[in-house]
């Protein structure tokens, strides 16, 4: 429930700044969800999600890594290689209890870790109901 009020939110305030595919935003939406886990050199490779219109990830145990070279921060706008980029890309630090939404549309992914420690969040998309 806190996390579709997040959604809800997250797409009120956007009203006036939506684009062609966020102004298709569903009045019912569901949310589909995972767990992900991963030490050292643990990485998510640039991806998407068609069936959805947000993304977002939840940060639940996260160790300490070098802020210099931003391992294991999420970037968002990165295309993969060989693609021409379409939005700024942005990199976020992880933080324990750090929510982050985004349009689903976005390239994403995490630069590889580099602590041993594990390191917990949770991903989910918001998909329209049919």
């Amino acid at each position: 429930l806190l996390l579709e009020e997040q959604v809800n939110q997250y797409l009120s305030t956007r009203e006036s700044q939506r684009t062609p595919l966020l102004k298709l935003t569903p009045k019912s939406f569901r949310l589909k969800y995972w767990g992900i886990r991963f030490k050292q050199a643990g990485f998510q490779a640039p991806h998407t999600y068609p069936e959805g219109i947000i993304s977002g990830v939840c940060y639940l145990k996260v160790p300490e890594e070098d802020p210099v070279s931003q391992a294991g921060y999420l970037e968002i706008g990165a295309t993969p290689q060989g693609l021409e980029p379409v939005f700024e890309t942005i990199r976020i630090k992880p933080e324990v209890g750090k929510l982050v939404l985004f349009p689903s549309y976005y390239y994403h992914r995490t630069i590889p870790t580099v602590s041993n420690e594990e390191r917990i969040s949770f991903a989910f998309d918001v998909v329209p109901r049919k």
